[in-house]
């Protein structure tokens, strides 16, 4: 994989800003290039050699599929070796699966097979018709953003790359405006009447999920899949040891592992993050019931939209507001 790796202390000025999301970019297009060359090794030096031929071979054909590599191939990310106060990593698709599901590869035939579910926003003319047709392949999901979190405020203050490794918003936690905004979804309970809650298991996704749908007597799963892009310090979860206790109601069964699979502060791959939902997606679709509340992050929903799923209507493609709902029908294949 790529990293870049930056010494000293991080400044919150623009100009650094702008030069590191320039930085990661052109990481991520030479991230891509390299899994296209098929170049093994876990922390290989970047060449000018390998750029250019890795880029050359980039024209030849979309990456193989991350599962589809032996087990040999991918490197153990928690082997890497820290360099400097503060890192930004750009990490294949390869090298996150190995952390989180190796799963066997498709055939060319079951890819092309497995086409995007289709999400239309809920009462709609699509989405009404695709009622109508029902069936275990039609379900209703009311998907939701945490409420407002301290990191988010941070945010605000500093800069996202300042705020981005700052230890004080580890698993950031909702403000008070935040539990008012997920307080606030209570009344349309009864209207969306969701069988059951399926969160991510990150602390201020919890709470939203817990005071939202407090009285839906519905289940809460967690579910690592619906977990915000890595990068920063908010985004690391505390043990599911913990976090029970904490949240006794929520069943954390299929979290795998106690501590966070990807404890250090890496920029994941979007590859990697439309596996996730990909793999949620299936989880979804397996699932009995048929009206599903799901209480993630502003990222991952917008990828979602975007590129995980095919919808066509733009309102339910923008950026989600905190503690904001959007209901829709989703369609499977």
């Amino acid at each position: 994989y790529v990293r870049i790796m930056v010494a000293g202390r991080p400044s919150s000025t623009r100009s650094l800003g702008i030069l590191l999301l320039g930085m990661a970019a052109a990481a991520t297009m030479i991230a891509a290039a390299l899994s296209r060359e098929g170049i093994p090794g876990h922390g290989r030096r970047l060449s000018l050699a390998n750029v250019r031929r890795a880029c050359r071979a980039s024209v030849q054909g979309p990456p193989p599929h991350p599962s589809a590599l032996d087990s040999g191939d991918r490197p153990d990310l928690r082997s890497r070796r820290a360099l400097g106060k503060w890192a930004v990593g750009i990490t294949s698709s390869a090298a996150l699966s190995s952390v989180w599901r190796p799963r066997p590869a498709m055939s060319g035939e079951a890819k092309a097979a497995k086409a995007k579910p289709k999400i239309y926003p809920l009462g709609s003319e699509e989405a009404e018709r695709a009622l109508k047709e029902g069936g275990p392949k039609v379900k209703v999901v009311h998907f939701m953003r945490h409420g407002q979190g301290y990191h988010n405020v941070r945010n605000k203050i500093v800069g996202k790359i300042a705020a981005c490794t700052d230890s004080a918003l580890f698993d950031a936690q909702l403000t008070e405006q935040g539990k008012a905004e997920a307080a606030l979804v209570q009344a349309k309970v009864p209207e969306l009447r969701p069988e059951v809650v399926l969160v991510s298991p990150l602390r201020r996704t919890l709470q939203t999920a817990t005071i939202a749908f407090h009285d839906a007597k519905a289940p809460f799963v967690a579910y690592e899949d619906l977990r915000e892009v890595y990068g920063c310090t908010a985004e690391q979860r505390r043990p599911v040891s913990v976090a029970k206790m904490d949240f006794p109601v929520v069943d954390f069964s299929r979290v795998q592992g106690d501590e966070d699979p990807e404890p250090s502060a890496l920029l994941e791959n979007p590859l990697h993050l439309v596996e996730r939902q990909k793999h949620f997606l299936e989880i979804l679709e397996q699932r009995e019931e048929s009206n599903v509340a799901v209480v993630t992050h502003s990222l991952w929903l917008l990828s979602f939209f975007r590129d995980s799923v095919s919808c066509d209507d733009e309102r339910i493609k923008e950026f989600f507001r905190t503690g904001e709902v959007k209901s829709a029908v989703i369609k499977f294949a």
